[in-house]
């Protein structure tokens, strides 16, 4: 997931690399701070539901990660990197089109 996120930012190169992996470790830390709670949760109420769902955290977690494996692979990152070649594009032609002003004056 990390190298797909810093492909869609246009790259290792990118001047958004930092505020990307900043974002990444604040969402991680999110993340560790409410697993344990809503996973204690579920196990707690495994335990009142029965033997049989004592892996209630377990199938919780399950879910979890299929619906992100889902986001995951329904990003496009052709379309965003087409995005990234137009919006250099065009700061190019306006970086050209401002010079031969500059030049022309």
């Amino acid at each position: 997931m990390l190298s797909l996120a810093v492909y869609t930012v246009g790259g290792p190169s990118s001047s958004d690399i930092g505020r990307l992996m900043a974002s990444i470790a604040i969402l991680e830390g999110f993340g560790a701070m409410l697993s344990g709670p809503i996973l204690n949760g579920c196990f707690q109420w495994g335990m009142r539901l029965g033997k049989a769902f004592l892996g209630l955290p377990f199938a919780f977690a399950a879910v979890i990660f299929v619906l992100v494996a889902v986001a995951s692979f329904t990003i496009s990152v052709r379309d965003v990197n087409n995005a990234h070649v137009e919006a250099h594009a065009q700061i190019s032609s306006q970086t050209t089109n401002s010079e031969a002003r500059r030049a022309s004056s």
